[in-house]
């Protein structure tokens, strides 16, 4: 999975800015939640998946899918979330403390698997049944009363989980097909331009990242440049591309 576009502006920004609470804050957040979805496909490396879909149905609002996967009968689509610690469970939101609440996650998923039900609809796979989960990933995260029956995939209850999936069998072909034209529809990630604190550009400093470290301390030459940090080598032409990608 490649980096979001969110993140890669993040990291740009720490390497170049002088310290800024905000900005480590957001970069951590993002980082945290993209470790996790990468953690979590690896899991599901023996599937036929489709991961971090931006998608926009005719007639509803444009949503996310973390993870797709396509078996024998139906669709599975995940919310991947790398909480940690202990959360209490409520209906309308998780708590650590009276201060310290997040949405519950489930209402998100409901939003998802509407408008993906509703995308299905309009490429004609109306029909194609729809399955999906909030899967915590990270193993230090518990949750207080959460309700059995739920949509939740806790850390201990995944390994359970993957084995349910393997038991079925490979996508039918109206399946796959389905699954590439979602594929073809997808957008380009949005940029949540909210994460990015304030910046001046001649505040920035300036040159080459070290595609290895993200460093900026390099020693250039013409063709190649040398990293002083990790000591990586690199053609500065790739380096350009690899940035401008």
């Amino acid at each position: 999975m490649k980096k979001s576009e969110t993140l890669l502006l993040l990291e740009s920004l720490a390497a170049r800015m002088a310290t800024n609470t905000e900005l480590q804050k957001q970069l951590s957040i993002n980082m945290k939640g993209y470790l996790g979805e990468i953690n979590y496909r690896t899991l599901l490396s023996g599937f036929f998946t489709l991961s971090d879909l931006y998608l926009e149905p005719k007639n509803g609002q444009r949503f996310q899918v973390d993870h797709l996967v396509c078996v024998a009968g139906f669709i599975f689509i995940y919310e991947v979330k790398n909480y940690s610690f202990e959360w209490e469970y409520n209906e309308e939101y998780f708590s650590r403390s009276e201060k310290l609440e997040i949405p519950n996650p489930l209402i998100q998923l409901t939003r998802t698997k509407h408008n993906f039900k509703q995308l299905l609809k309009e490429m004609g796979f109306g029909h194609i049944p729809v399955k999906a989960a909030v899967v915590f990933v990270h193993s230090e995260f518990t949750l207080f009363n959460a309700p059995r029956g739920k949509a939740l995939i806790l850390p201990t209850q995944i390994p359970e989980h993957i084995e349910y999936i393997k038991q079925f069998p490979k996508p039918t072909t109206e399946i796959i097909d389905a699954a590439e034209v979602i594929q073809k529809l997808a957008l380009k990630p949005e940029v949540f331009r909210k994460n990015i604190p304030d910046y001046e550009y001649h505040d920035l400093k300036k040159g080459l990242r070290c595609v290895q470290c993200g460093s900026l301390d390099l020693i250039v030459n013409s063709k190649k440049y040398s990293c002083s940090d990790c000591l990586a080598s690199e053609k500065v032409s790739l380096t350009i591309q690899i940035a401008a990608e």
